[in-house]
Protein backbone atom coordinates (compact mmCIF):
# COMPACT_ATOMS: atom_id res chain seq x y z
CA UNK A 1 0.00 0.00 0.00
CA UNK A 2 1.50 3.66 -1.07
CA UNK A 3 0.85 6.54 1.34
CA UNK A 4 -2.02 7.85 -1.20
CA UNK A 5 -3.75 4.63 -2.02
CA UNK A 6 -7.63 3.93 -1.13
CA UNK A 7 -7.91 1.98 1.53
CA UNK A 8 -9.65 -1.00 1.19
CA UNK A 9 -12.39 -1.38 3.49
CA UNK A 10 -11.85 -4.55 4.86
CA UNK A 11 -7.82 -3.88 5.86
CA UNK A 12 -9.79 -0.42 7.29
CA UNK A 13 -11.77 -2.87 9.31
CA UNK A 14 -9.17 -5.43 10.73
CA UNK A 15 -7.18 -2.23 11.48
CA UNK A 16 -9.41 -1.14 14.17
CA UNK A 17 -10.48 -4.17 15.10
CA UNK A 18 -7.00 -4.62 16.69
CA UNK A 19 -7.39 -2.20 18.93
CA UNK A 20 -9.75 -3.68 21.45
CA UNK A 21 -8.50 -6.76 20.66
CA UNK A 22 -4.94 -5.73 21.83
CA UNK A 23 -6.12 -3.34 25.06
CA UNK A 24 -8.62 -6.95 26.01
CA UNK A 25 -5.18 -8.32 25.98
CA UNK A 26 -2.78 -5.77 27.76
CA UNK A 27 -0.58 -5.94 24.74
CA UNK A 28 1.13 -2.26 25.13
CA UNK A 29 3.36 -2.72 22.96
CA UNK A 30 1.54 -3.78 19.86
CA UNK A 31 -1.61 -1.62 21.08
CA UNK A 32 0.67 1.54 20.48
CA UNK A 33 2.19 0.13 17.36
CA UNK A 34 -1.39 0.59 15.53
CA UNK A 35 -1.37 4.28 16.10
CA UNK A 36 0.73 6.52 13.20
CA UNK A 37 4.23 8.37 14.53
CA UNK A 38 1.90 11.18 15.19
CA UNK A 39 -1.09 9.63 16.08
CA UNK A 40 -3.55 11.35 18.18
CA UNK A 41 -6.49 9.88 21.17
CA UNK A 42 -8.95 12.47 21.87
CA UNK A 43 -10.69 10.23 24.57
CA UNK A 44 -12.91 11.64 25.57
CA UNK A 45 -13.21 14.37 23.21
CA UNK A 46 -13.55 17.02 25.19
CA UNK A 47 -10.43 16.68 27.13
CA UNK A 48 -6.22 16.98 25.84
CA UNK A 49 -5.57 14.76 23.39
CA UNK A 50 -2.66 12.35 23.79
CA UNK A 51 -0.14 12.56 20.78
CA UNK A 52 2.25 9.99 19.89
CA UNK A 53 5.99 11.28 20.39
CA UNK A 54 4.57 13.89 22.35
CA UNK A 55 5.97 15.46 25.58
CA UNK A 56 9.00 12.86 25.44
CA UNK A 57 10.12 11.21 29.23
CA UNK A 58 12.30 8.53 29.79
CA UNK A 59 10.97 6.21 27.07
CA UNK A 60 7.49 6.97 27.06
CA UNK A 61 5.08 9.29 25.53
CA UNK A 62 1.57 10.67 26.48
CA UNK A 63 0.47 8.17 24.31
CA UNK A 64 1.91 5.57 26.02
CA UNK A 65 1.10 7.39 29.06
CA UNK A 66 -2.52 7.46 28.06
CA UNK A 67 -2.27 3.35 28.28
CA UNK A 68 -0.89 3.47 31.79
CA UNK A 69 -3.73 5.85 32.99
CA UNK A 70 -6.75 4.16 31.62
CA UNK A 71 -5.52 0.41 30.23
CA UNK A 72 -3.05 -1.32 31.47
CA UNK A 73 -4.87 -1.81 35.33
CA UNK A 74 -8.64 -2.32 33.74
CA UNK A 75 -10.58 -4.87 31.89
CA UNK A 76 -12.24 -3.78 28.71
CA UNK A 77 -14.09 -5.22 26.07
CA UNK A 78 -16.04 -3.63 23.26
CA UNK A 79 -19.42 -4.65 22.02
CA UNK A 80 -20.00 -3.40 18.23
CA UNK A 81 -23.72 -2.63 17.15
CA UNK A 82 -22.08 -1.15 13.73
CA UNK A 83 -19.49 0.01 11.65
CA UNK A 84 -19.47 2.31 9.03
CA UNK A 85 -16.34 3.22 6.65
CA UNK A 86 -16.04 6.13 4.71
CA UNK A 87 -12.69 6.92 2.62
CA UNK A 88 -9.94 6.81 5.47
CA UNK A 89 -12.44 7.13 8.32
CA UNK A 90 -14.22 4.03 10.05
CA UNK A 91 -17.09 5.34 12.70
CA UNK A 92 -17.90 2.61 14.98
CA UNK A 93 -21.42 2.54 17.54
CA UNK A 94 -20.15 0.58 20.64
CA UNK A 95 -20.56 0.06 23.93
CA UNK A 96 -17.31 0.27 26.30
CA UNK A 97 -17.76 -2.92 29.37
CA UNK A 98 -14.99 -1.84 31.95
CA UNK A 99 -14.01 -3.62 34.89
CA UNK A 100 -11.97 -1.16 36.68
CA UNK A 101 -8.83 -1.77 39.06
CA UNK A 102 -11.45 -2.11 42.22
CA UNK A 103 -13.51 -3.93 40.62
CA UNK A 104 -16.43 -2.11 40.01
CA UNK A 105 -17.90 -2.38 36.77
CA UNK A 106 -19.65 0.17 34.05
CA UNK A 107 -20.67 0.08 31.02
CA UNK A 108 -19.95 3.61 28.24
CA UNK A 109 -21.51 4.00 25.73
CA UNK A 110 -19.51 5.49 22.74
CA UNK A 111 -19.08 6.57 18.91
CA UNK A 112 -16.11 6.25 18.21
CA UNK A 113 -14.69 8.07 14.85
CA UNK A 114 -10.91 6.48 13.22
CA UNK A 115 -8.94 8.24 10.66
CA UNK A 116 -6.53 6.07 8.49
CA UNK A 117 -3.25 6.18 6.86
CA UNK A 118 -0.80 4.65 5.67
CA UNK A 119 2.53 4.80 6.67
CA UNK A 120 5.52 2.72 5.49
CA UNK A 121 3.03 0.90 3.42
CA UNK A 122 1.16 -0.15 6.88
CA UNK A 123 -2.24 0.97 7.67
CA UNK A 124 -2.46 2.79 10.78
CA UNK A 125 -4.86 4.91 12.86
CA UNK A 126 -3.53 8.74 12.98
CA UNK A 127 -6.72 9.87 14.81
CA UNK A 128 -8.91 7.97 17.27
CA UNK A 129 -11.76 10.25 18.73
CA UNK A 130 -13.79 8.43 21.55
CA UNK A 131 -17.24 10.19 22.05
CA UNK A 132 -18.83 9.50 25.43
CA UNK A 133 -20.25 11.81 28.51
CA UNK A 134 -17.51 12.19 31.11
CA UNK A 135 -19.66 14.25 33.67
CA UNK A 136 -22.40 11.59 33.55
CA UNK A 137 -19.84 8.68 33.86
CA UNK A 138 -18.69 9.93 36.81
CA UNK A 139 -21.92 10.30 38.20
CA UNK A 140 -22.30 6.82 37.30
CA UNK A 141 -19.63 5.46 39.57
CA UNK A 142 -20.10 8.25 42.16
CA UNK A 143 -23.36 6.60 42.54
CA UNK A 144 -22.19 3.17 43.68
CA UNK A 145 -21.37 4.56 46.33
CA UNK A 146 -18.65 3.96 48.90
CA UNK A 147 -16.51 1.88 45.84
CA UNK A 148 -17.84 4.88 42.97
CA UNK A 149 -15.95 6.90 45.38
CA UNK A 150 -12.68 4.94 46.21
CA UNK A 151 -13.00 4.59 42.59
CA UNK A 152 -12.93 7.77 41.38
CA UNK A 153 -9.84 8.83 44.39
CA UNK A 154 -7.97 5.91 42.74
CA UNK A 155 -8.64 7.28 39.17
CA UNK A 156 -7.29 10.73 39.91
CA UNK A 157 -4.41 9.22 41.86
CA UNK A 158 -3.03 7.09 39.21
CA UNK A 159 -3.40 10.21 36.38
CA UNK A 160 -1.51 12.33 38.89
CA UNK A 161 0.62 9.63 39.13
CA UNK A 162 1.14 8.93 35.70
CA UNK A 163 0.62 11.90 33.87
CA UNK A 164 1.42 14.56 36.41
CA UNK A 165 -1.04 17.72 37.61
CA UNK A 166 -0.54 19.30 34.04
CA UNK A 167 -2.32 15.62 32.71
CA UNK A 168 -5.14 15.69 35.78
CA UNK A 169 -5.84 19.31 35.51
CA UNK A 170 -6.95 18.73 31.55
CA UNK A 171 -8.32 15.86 32.12
CA UNK A 172 -10.64 17.44 34.74
CA UNK A 173 -11.49 20.15 32.47
CA UNK A 174 -13.52 17.73 30.18
CA UNK A 175 -16.16 17.76 33.10
CA UNK A 176 -16.85 21.67 32.99
CA UNK A 177 -16.44 22.77 29.46
CA UNK A 178 -18.34 21.79 26.45
CA UNK A 179 -21.59 21.74 24.65
CA UNK A 180 -23.22 19.08 26.91
CA UNK A 181 -27.48 19.51 27.83
CA UNK A 182 -27.42 22.45 24.85
CA UNK A 183 -25.97 20.05 22.00
CA UNK A 184 -28.52 17.53 23.06
CA UNK A 185 -31.37 20.24 22.46
CA UNK A 186 -30.23 21.65 19.57
CA UNK A 187 -29.76 18.07 17.71
CA UNK A 188 -33.31 17.07 19.01
CA UNK A 189 -34.54 20.75 17.28
CA UNK A 190 -32.51 20.18 14.10
CA UNK A 191 -34.10 16.39 13.82
CA UNK A 192 -37.90 18.34 14.19
CA UNK A 193 -37.23 20.82 12.17
CA UNK A 194 -36.31 18.43 9.03
CA UNK A 195 -39.63 15.98 9.73
CA UNK A 196 -41.77 18.67 9.91
CA UNK A 197 -39.95 20.47 6.69
CA UNK A 198 -39.08 23.47 8.70
CA UNK A 199 -36.05 24.74 6.70
CA UNK A 200 -35.66 28.23 8.06
CA UNK A 201 -35.42 26.42 11.72
CA UNK A 202 -32.78 24.35 10.74
CA UNK A 203 -30.97 26.49 8.77
CA UNK A 204 -30.89 29.15 11.83
CA UNK A 205 -29.05 26.98 13.95
CA UNK A 206 -25.81 26.70 12.04
CA UNK A 207 -23.29 29.34 11.84
CA UNK A 208 -23.05 31.38 8.89
CA UNK A 209 -20.29 29.23 7.13
CA UNK A 210 -21.69 26.24 8.02
CA UNK A 211 -20.95 22.80 6.25
CA UNK A 212 -22.95 19.57 6.32
CA UNK A 213 -20.51 17.31 5.22
CA UNK A 214 -22.56 13.81 4.30
CA UNK A 215 -21.46 10.65 2.51
CA UNK A 216 -22.81 9.81 -0.93
CA UNK A 217 -24.09 6.60 -2.22
CA UNK A 218 -20.06 5.77 -3.71
CA UNK A 219 -18.83 6.71 0.00
CA UNK A 220 -17.09 9.96 -0.35
CA UNK A 221 -18.10 12.80 1.03
CA UNK A 222 -20.38 15.56 0.15
CA UNK A 223 -19.94 19.35 1.23
CA UNK A 224 -23.03 21.49 1.14
CA UNK A 225 -24.97 24.45 2.69
CA UNK A 226 -27.48 23.56 5.29
CA UNK A 227 -30.22 24.93 3.20
CA UNK A 228 -28.97 22.89 0.14
CA UNK A 229 -28.85 19.63 2.11
CA UNK A 230 -32.01 20.31 3.37
CA UNK A 231 -33.45 20.79 0.08
CA UNK A 232 -32.26 17.95 -1.13
CA UNK A 233 -34.29 15.52 0.86
CA UNK A 234 -37.29 15.83 -0.92
CA UNK A 235 -40.69 15.51 0.58
CA UNK A 236 -42.09 13.06 2.93
CA UNK A 237 -38.81 13.03 5.26
CA UNK A 238 -38.76 12.39 8.84
CA UNK A 239 -35.22 12.52 10.96
CA UNK A 240 -35.36 10.48 14.00
CA UNK A 241 -31.97 10.45 16.62
CA UNK A 242 -30.63 8.44 19.34
CA UNK A 243 -28.16 7.69 21.36
CA UNK A 244 -27.64 11.71 21.40
CA UNK A 245 -23.81 12.29 23.17
CA UNK A 246 -22.31 15.75 23.54
CA UNK A 247 -18.30 15.53 24.52
CA UNK A 248 -16.42 18.54 24.99
CA UNK A 249 -17.75 20.76 21.85
CA UNK A 250 -19.18 17.52 19.91
CA UNK A 251 -22.23 16.40 19.85
CA UNK A 252 -22.49 12.53 18.07
CA UNK A 253 -25.54 10.97 17.58
CA UNK A 254 -27.03 7.85 15.83
CA UNK A 255 -29.22 8.68 12.84
CA UNK A 256 -32.34 7.06 10.52
CA UNK A 257 -33.52 9.23 8.20
CA UNK A 258 -36.66 8.15 6.18
CA UNK A 259 -36.90 9.61 2.54
CA UNK A 260 -40.79 8.26 1.44
CA UNK A 261 -40.32 4.38 0.85
CA UNK A 262 -36.43 4.60 2.05
CA UNK A 263 -34.65 4.39 5.68
CA UNK A 264 -31.34 5.18 5.91
CA UNK A 265 -29.52 4.48 9.62
CA UNK A 266 -26.05 6.31 10.31
CA UNK A 267 -24.07 8.47 12.93
CA UNK A 268 -23.82 12.30 12.59
CA UNK A 269 -21.50 14.90 14.54
CA UNK A 270 -22.08 18.07 15.28
CA UNK A 271 -19.65 20.53 15.85
CA UNK A 272 -20.08 24.28 17.88
CA UNK A 273 -19.02 27.42 18.28
CA UNK A 274 -17.90 27.60 21.63
CA UNK A 275 -18.94 31.13 21.91
CA UNK A 276 -22.08 31.40 20.07
CA UNK A 277 -22.94 27.63 20.18
CA UNK A 278 -23.87 27.35 16.67
CA UNK A 279 -22.81 24.88 14.78
CA UNK A 280 -19.78 25.02 13.32
CA UNK A 281 -20.11 21.92 10.96
CA UNK A 282 -21.73 18.67 10.53
CA UNK A 283 -20.53 14.83 9.41
CA UNK A 284 -23.23 12.54 8.47
CA UNK A 285 -22.38 9.03 7.76
CA UNK A 286 -24.81 6.63 6.24
CA UNK A 287 -24.34 2.90 6.05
Amino acid sequence: MTEKAEIDRQQAIETVEASPRLVGEHDKGAWLDLFASAGVVEDPVGVAPSRRGARAREGEDELSRFYDTFIADNAIRFDVERDIVAGDEVIRDVAIHTTLATGLSIVVPAILRYTLKAEDGILKIARLEAHWELPRMSQQILSKGPKGVQTMMLTSWTMFRRQGARGLMNYTRGMVRGIFGRGRKVAAELAAAVTVGDRETFAAAFAPTAIIESTTDGGAMARQAPREWFDGLGDAVSLSLSKVTPSGWMTSFRAELRQGAETRHGIGFLTFDRRTRKILGARLYFA
